[in-house]
């Protein structure tokens, strides 16, 4: 119930919250309540309420206000504009007693502008003091007479002397030049009976402007430090708490606690059968997918950041996909509802949520058309926001200098790298502005991973206004190296992961890495050169030898997929000026090869080509893939190939090992990796193959899975109604490499791949002396007794 009364003449009542959170909607809901509130509402409305008439002008806005014209003035014009409409849009003759109240309240509008005149008027009195007492009069005066008017006005609309007028502002505080000046005139001339004030404000930035007119009237207090800021905030504090006592502010609730309420979307007021969402942090994610097929997920306990935080950014975006057609509707054109989603997301969700240097990063890394210069660009961004220590190094790992290093070639810089600074950041940086910044930068990657995955398995559709031929479409590339590979490829730029930076299997004894070995390069190929040669006695051996054959060959394939680069330890690979993931490893004269065991992420969907780079192809004779191809289901190749098959049977055949290996999502790689390091052995693990299988066993289906949007239609339940279930994303796939590292012992296997030994691979912190600018050389035995 409002109190409103004469004992309690405040009548200011503010809706507050942040920006696009509801309050203008929710006041004009409220005035448009009250002045519909009549003998039907008497079950939804209180006798108070029922028992008054309620006169509305239109909703003030404040950006009308300047210097030559106040909010008074602003004020007096709605209403009489409201009353000019009034008399002049009705059609039926006006009785003696109507006319009689519109001659009396166009007296008091009359008497109302000469009083606003006398105020404003400046005197030619030089005396000071008779110059204030007539202004001060004339104040008095000018409420008396707003008084009267509003009296009159109400009599005039609703012929009831109870009855009281609605006055709706909006956004006060922002109108900073002179929002204290229109807060001013409110409280001194329109706290009045019959007057009912609704503001929508945010109360924080009002208290600032109110704040900065009071540091300015006590600068020279300030300046001479007769009184403190915490003076002015309690000032602050009373002023606001006098205007807009608590009783009379509405909050708003956060957006926040809107996420797990049920979304119901309606297409029309006459819809009787609305779109259900369980929550609106789920619909949201959902639209998008079915509307552009980008990806996005919430977290248990924490939503994503594409859901919007602000009500009027949450309507704009869900009605703008609503709008759209559904993605796999005949004669859509899905890239009119990407390009729309992206325009979205990387001016209003940019907008709204980064400064200026987040909106200047973001903008740069738009510009970048170049799928070899992405990465690149993103980790010299990324450096910037790493904070350098007074006299120490950025980074405490020698792999971030790595990454880093300027002078690395950009096509030999991973997504991987990208990712780990990424994750080095958030972890370093909780900062949620940081969060949000780097959750953009993971949108993009998101998007253009997809986009570039399309690439490979659509075929190009020529625009008739462009109307380009197909022959002429020559790609333009940085190297010839590059020719004919894909800008997926150039994306990843040789692995998703990198493995030296993140913790998903344990240590050998000795405490080396299994994420990253050493391949003897010599054993490797000559194991790839027997093979070719016996191939030729291959279908004229019995079923053992057969399977020893298969059996080896096999273990050949999961190193093959395993190994990411030739090993250079006279240069930093990331700066040579040969592409690492494209060179051709068949030369003799290397040494070692770099395993890793995330290399399969770039290899295993470009199966051919990985198998390609161990050999020289000749003439007349069967290469690896095509021996491969021919063992049948026992080769690595035909298993991933048959897989693929019988799980993608949508897809063309060409592309649908492509489909079930190609990860073109960041929060679907993210979520895989923390997937790992949870499932990761808490002790040290034993033998090497052990340790690998227990790995690989992690991809099973069973162990992994991540749903989608999309759903398929199962067996028909008890009720005999079709049961619809997510599609999912798993790697099981991978099952192969488990089953090969059953039936090889650690010898034989570390006969091939051996322990990364003898290599520093972290770098502490490095302080400088600033007298010498020499490092301190006892820093090492200093940090290795820290981390002992």
């Amino acid at each position: 119930e409002l109190p409103i009364s004469l004992e309690y003449p405040n009548n200011v009542f503010a809706f507050i919250g942040e920006r696009g959170s509801g309050k203008t909607s929710c006041m004009m809901s409220v005035e448009q309540m009250l002045q519909k509130a009549d003998d039907q509402n008497k079950t939804s409305i209180n006798e108070w309420i029922r028992d008054n008439r309620f006169v509305s002008i239109e909703l003030i806005d404040p950006s009308f206000f300047d210097h030559k014209c106040n909010i008074m003035e602003i004020i007096i014009g709605k209403m009489f504009k409201q009353f000019k409409n009034e008399i002049e849009g009705k059609c039926i003759q006006l009785n003696d007693e109507k006319i009689c109240k519109k001659d009396n309240l166009i007296k008091k509008f009359q008497q109302v502008k000469t009083d606003l005149n006398a105020m404003q008027k400046r005197s030619d009195f030089t005396d000071d003091s008779l110059e204030q007492l007539m202004e001060l009069a004339s104040g008095v005066e000018l409420k008396k007479s707003i008084e009267e008017l509003i009296r009159s006005y109400l009599s005039f609309f609703s012929g009831k002397d109870d009855s009281l007028l609605i006055i709706p502002i909006d956004d006060i505080d922002l109108h900073t030049r002179f929002a204290h000046t229109m807060v001013e005139q409110i409280r001194k001339y329109f706290i009045l009976p019959g007057v009912i004030i609704l503001m929508a404000v945010k109360v924080d930035q009002l208290a600032l402007v109110v704040k900065n007119k009071f540091s300015k009237e006590f600068k020279y207090l300030l300046d001479k430090k007769e009184i403190e800021f915490a003076v002015i905030d309690e000032m602050v504090d009373r002023y606001l708490g006098k205007l807009i006592p608590l009783e009379h502010r509405i909050y708003l609730p956060d957006m926040a606690t809107s996420f797990e309420k049920q979304l119901l979307i309606y297409k029309s007021k006459y819809d009787k059968s609305p779109i259900d969402y369980a929550t609106v942090r789920e619909a949201v994610p959902q639209l998008i997918f079915e509307k552009t097929r980008y990806l996005f997920y919430n977290q248990k306990g924490a939503t994503s950041y594409i859901i919007p935080r602000n009500l009027r950014e949450l309507r704009l975006l869900l009605k703008m996909l609503h709008d759209m057609q559904d993605y796999h509707q005949e004669e859509i054109k899905p890239e009119y509802n990407k390009k729309l989603f992206k325009s979205y997301l990387f001016t209003t969700w940019v907008d709204n949520h980064l400064n200026a240097e987040g909106k200047r990063i973001i903008e740069n890394l738009l510009l970048v058309s170049d799928a070899t210069l992405f990465n690149k660009t993103v980790i010299q961004h990324l450096d910037s926001l790493v904070k350098k220590p007074d006299n120490e190094s950025k980074y405490d790992h020698q792999e971030f200098i790595n990454i880093t290093d300027i002078r690395n070639q950009s096509y030999n810089i991973s997504l991987g790298d990208a990712m780990a600074l990424i994750n080095h950041i958030q972890t370093i940086n909780p900062d949620e502005y940081v969060k949000r910044l780097l959750f953009i930068i993971k949108a993009l990657y998101s998007i253009k991973l997809y986009e570039y995955y399309d690439e490979i398995t659509a075929p190009y559709q020529i625009n008739e206004e462009t109307a380009v031929k197909d022959n002429s479409r020559k790609e333009v590339t940085v190297s010839a190296d590059m020719s004919g590979f894909s800008n997926y490829e150039k994306l990843v730029g040789g692995n998703l992961v990198n493995t030296e930076m993140i913790d998903i299997i344990p240590t050998d004894n000795k405490n080396n890495s299994r994420a990253q070995r050493e391949v003897d390069a010599k054993k490797l190929i000559d194991l790839i050169d027997t093979l070719k040669k016996e191939f030729n006695e291959y279908l004229s051996l019995d079923e053992d030898k057969k399977k020893d054959y298969e059996k080896k060959l096999r273990f050949t394939e999961f190193i093959m997929l395993l190994v990411s680069r030739h090993e250079d330890k006279k240069s930093k690979y990331r700066r040579l000026v040969d592409i690492y993931y494209v060179k051709d490893l068949s030369d003799r004269r290397f040494v070692s090869f770099r395993f890793d065991i995330m290399a399969w992420t770039y290899n295993v969907p470009f199966i051919e080509r990985c198998y390609d780079r161990f050999e020289l192809i000749e003439e007349g004779k069967k290469s690896f893939v095509e021996i491969c191809k021919t063992v049948g289901i026992d080769s690595v190749y035909n298993h991933l190939k048959g897989y693929a098959s019988t799980h993608r049977k949508h897809e063309s055949e060409v592309h649908r090992l492509q489909s079930c290996a190609c990860i073109r999502n960041i929060e679907i790689l993210e979520d895989l990796l923390s997937h790992l390091k949870r499932e990761k052995p808490r002790t040290i693990a034993g033998r090497s193959t052990s340790s690998y299988k227990n790995f690989f066993d992690n991809f099973s289906s069973s162990n992994y899975a991540i749903q989608t949007y999309d759903f398929i239609e199962t067996k028909k339940n008890e009720s005999n109604i079709n049961e619809k279930q997510h599609l999912i994303i798993d790697f099981s796939f991978l099952n192969i490499f488990s089953r090969i590292l059953s039936e090889n012992n650690d010898q034989y296997f570390e006969s091939i791949v051996k322990p990364i030994t003898n290599e520093e691979k972290k770098v502490t912190k490095t302080k400088v002396n600033p007298k010498t600018s020499k490092t301190d050389t006892n820093l090492k035995d200093k940090q290795q007794v820290k981390n002992a």
